[in-house]
């Protein structure tokens, strides 16, 4: 919410016009709002953090305090946030408005491993020999940094943030302000999207379906879920061409 009021409603609002037109570089700006949310997270982290810790101190439970590592309960949720955050702002750099980048940003942050479980079931559905998800596409996933705070996850978590730091600074110095309001700032990449999204809800579609199908009707299964596809690609294609035209 903190990404979408600093880069989405500004564009919603058409506020960024005026903010381009001050005397300070785009890769100025997008740090400052990088460095103004991170302050906020520091802050609010640590405030919480210490009320939390001298309640567990003083209290019964203290004695959990002691088999909890501080990477645990302090370095690895404040990395999970600011990376979150900084995941936030880099969506925001390349949508047009808010909607899409909050929408774009929980799609996203899910994208890499639902993607390998919508083609394993794809495969499973069709006793077609597939693979097991392999463990590191984990790290792929923004929300995984939220629930696994061990040393390895706020290691790939710093180096997250600073390389989704670097490509925000870059694609934000080329953003188009004659696009803000549309659904993407890049046309380029309009192709690109309803391809994706499309076929993204489509194998959702077939999974939705199929699920509703006894497990041991199996070629009924196999039915439904061409069947779900179908559905789900005719509509999610037509109204993902309306959002990508679309301009609030």
């Amino acid at each position: 919410l903190l990404a979408c009021l600093l880069i989405g409603v500004e564009r919603n609002t058409r506020r960024m016009d005026f903010t381009f037109s001050l005397p300070f570089s785009r890769r100025q700006l997008f740090l400052t709002k990088w460095l103004y949310g991170t302050i906020i997270i520091f802050v609010f982290h640590g405030i919480t953090f210490l009320l939390a810790y001298w309640m567990m101190y003083i209290s019964e439970f203290a004695y959990g305090l002691s088999i909890v590592t501080i990477n645990q309960i302090y370095f690895g949720p404040i990395v999970s946030y600011i990376l979150l955050f900084t995941f936030a702002l880099f969506v925001g750099t390349f949508t047009g408005e808010m909607v899409s980048q909050f929408v774009l940003t929980w799609i996203f942050a899910f994208f890499p491993s639902g993607i390998i479980f919508l083609i394993l079931y794809l495969f499973d559905i069709h006793y077609i020999p597939s693979f097991p998800m392999p463990d590191w596409i984990h790290y792929l996933n923004v929300v995984y940094y939220l629930v696994e705070y061990h040393t390895t996850a706020t290691i790939w978590g710093v180096i997250g943030i600073i390389l989704l730091t670097v490509l925000g600074v870059m694609i934000y110095e080329k953003n188009k302000v004659e696009h803000n309001g549309e659904f993407l700032i890049f046309k380029q990449l309009h192709p690109i999207f309803l391809v994706w999204i499309t076929v993204y809800f489509s194998l959702f579609g077939g999974i939705v379906v199929s699920s509703i199908v006894p497990w041991n009707a199996l070629t009924l299964r196999v039915i439904a879920y061409w069947i779900g596809f179908g559905i789900f690609f005719f509509f999610t294609f037509i109204i993902t061409k309306r959002l990508l035209n679309m301009n609030v």
